[in-house]
């Protein structure tokens, strides 16, 4: 095996959406960058998404009685929940640490430190694209959160988060969600616009353009598998691929549900055994449904907060994203849980022609307290994390990149890192990464 020195190169492991954007802001700074995947760009979990781009996605999953929707979820087959029964043993601790997050004292802090990452999302993004061919991926937006009965009260926790953060929210009737919406069906009686937000045509797309961005930029990207990480002699990080090792200054662990997995491989350095790091990390699965000839449209993002699933035209049809299902990462796909989509949606949108899909499903890394997690792993202060970022990478990925920047660069973050750090979580008892990522 060859290895390569390449001391100088800051190597971002994964071409997602929180890789690209971390490369492109490494690359504005003068950074030499090296980003490796084992995919092209744009194509894992950041395929796949609902394209939502907002500063005002920073409502954490953990709310006060969460609990009680959770045994109804999992007993309804069309629900927005299902865990793989042969795993539950696995995600449990993860279960209890996620309950505790919906306490009236944690989620408000996390809502917070979501909100502050999330902020400079949309003008990032539009500064990346501007010039650039792919800037039309990128159109102004609301969000339509239709209402199936009385109007929510705006003191819920999810309403009063937006609005005590400055949220722009206007309560609609029917025939005003119908002059906004006119595909959307009589079912709904209105609903509550969230303004002041964006939405990708093509989130893949989108990654893609940032992606080759930064190798305009000076960037360079290559396809390889990453088989581990290890330290060389001088304690320099050291990406192993089939053929080479790869060997940087600073490694970006930007490679989202394989994040752990790739920290794992470091354990048996005898200079590790101290660590007592634990990062509860899973891996949640996502599917989509795209109705490719849909013969109707919407004007924005519209979300059925019922059911849990949002749904968005985009350049290759209608798209309806949804469901969370807790499996490992090599369970196979359960594409009854896209088809779901296609009742739902048809449920939303009346004329909707569901006669032609293309389905998908991909895993999302995440925390507990939906907050990722960004920052020098303790100990290991060479390697980067960038990884958790849940159902908001497309909100997440810029700030993402702008922190990870202004660390490796020395200079003061835009937000106080203090939210994110991979040291947040209570110390194990035993030694060592521990987490799950599927």
């Amino acid at each position: 095996m060859n290895t390569r020195p390449a001391a100088n190169d800051i190597v971002v492991v994964g071409a997602g959406i929180v890789g690209a954007c971390c490369a492109l802001a490494l690359r504005k700074r003068g950074f030499p960058v090296h980003v490796i995947d084992r995919s092209e760009p744009g194509e894992g979990a950041s395929f796949g998404n609902a394209g939502v781009i907002s500063p005002w996605s920073f409502v954490p999953l953990a709310l006060p009685g969460i609990w009680k929707q959770v045994p109804g979820w999992l007993a309804n087959p069309r629900g927005p929940l299902k865990v793989d029964w042969r795993d539950v043993a696995e995600f449990a601790p993860w279960a209890r640490r996620f309950l505790r997050e919906a306490s009236e004292a944690r989620y408000p802090k996390n809502a917070d430190a979501m909100a502050r990452l999330i902020a400079p999302c949309i003008e990032t993004y539009r500064e990346y694209l501007r010039g650039s061919d792919a800037d039309r991926l990128l159109v102004d937006s609301m969000l339509v959160s239709l209402i199936s009965g009385p109007a929510p009260s705006m003191d819920a926790p999810a309403w009063r988060l937006r609005t005590e953060r400055g949220a722009a929210l206007a309560v609609l009737n029917r025939d005003q969600l119908h002059e906004i919406e006119p595909a959307v069906g009589p079912a709904y009686s209105g609903a509550v616009l969230v303004k002041g937000q964006a939405r990708t045509l093509s989130p893949g797309r989108l990654c893609k353009a940032l992606a080759e961005l930064a190798v305009r930029r000076g960037a360079r990207f290559t396809r390889a598998v990453v088989r581990g990480v290890r330290l060389d002699a001088n304690g320099l990080p050291q990406v192993v691929l089939p053929h080479e090792t790869v060997t940087a200054d600073r490694l970006v662990l930007a490679a989202g549900a394989w994040s752990v997995k790739l920290l794992e491989s470091l354990e048996s350095l005898e200079s590790l055994k101290s660590l007592n790091l634990r990062l509860p990390m899973v891996g949640e699965r996502g599917y989509h449904l795209v109705f490719t000839r849909p013969g109707v449209s919407l004007n924005n993002s519209v979300l059925d907060p019922r059911l849990h699933f949002i749904v968005s035209s985009m350049q290759d049809g209608i798209r309806a994203a949804g469901t969370a299902e807790f499996a490992r990462l090599d369970r196979p796909p359960d594409f009854r849980r896209a088809q779901v989509l296609a009742s739902l949606t048809q449920g939303m949108l009346p004329d909707l022609n569901v006669d032609e899909t293309s389905q998908w499903m991909g895993t999302r890394a995440s925390f507990p307290d939906s907050v990722p997690v960004i920052g020098p792993i303790p100990g290991l202060e060479r390697i980067v994390a960038a990884f958790g970022h849940s159902h908001w990478g497309m909100s997440m990925a810029p700030g993402t990149g702008l922190m990870v920047a202004a660390m490796i660069g020395g200079d003061t973050p835009f937000t106080d890192p203090a939210a994110y750090r991979p040291d947040r979580f209570e110390s194990s008892s035993v030694s060592g990464f521990h987490g799950r990522a599927g």
